[in-house]
């Protein structure tokens, strides 16, 4: 399928391209990869289908956010209970 991206700025077009794509992963890797180069406050990717429909339409700055790796979670020991006072045997 056939889409048109263009990156905004305050309703400006500041950069277009044409894409052909197969899957909606790779055009989200498109837009991935415009977003790491739009370092302009304010800026928006508008991504369009064929039929002028809006596909996405995202801050450039969400996006770079979303497809930044996450960072691992820190491990952390299981909680162990302690024993409560009906536990203790009675001898």
């Amino acid at each position: 399928m056939q889409y048109d991206l263009k990156v905004l700025r305050d309703d400006e077009i500041v950069a277009a391209e044409r894409l052909v794509v197969t899957d909606l992963r790779e055009l989200w890797s498109k837009v991935a990869k415009i977003a790491e180069h739009v370092d302009q406050p304010g800026s928006r990717i508008r991504v369009t289908e064929e039929a002028g429909g809006i596909a996405i339409l995202i801050g450039a700055a969400a996006a770079r956010h979303m497809v930044k790796p996450q960072a691992p979670r820190p491990r952390t020991a299981p909680a162990v209970a302690a024993p409560t006072p009906r536990a203790r045997a009675i001898c």
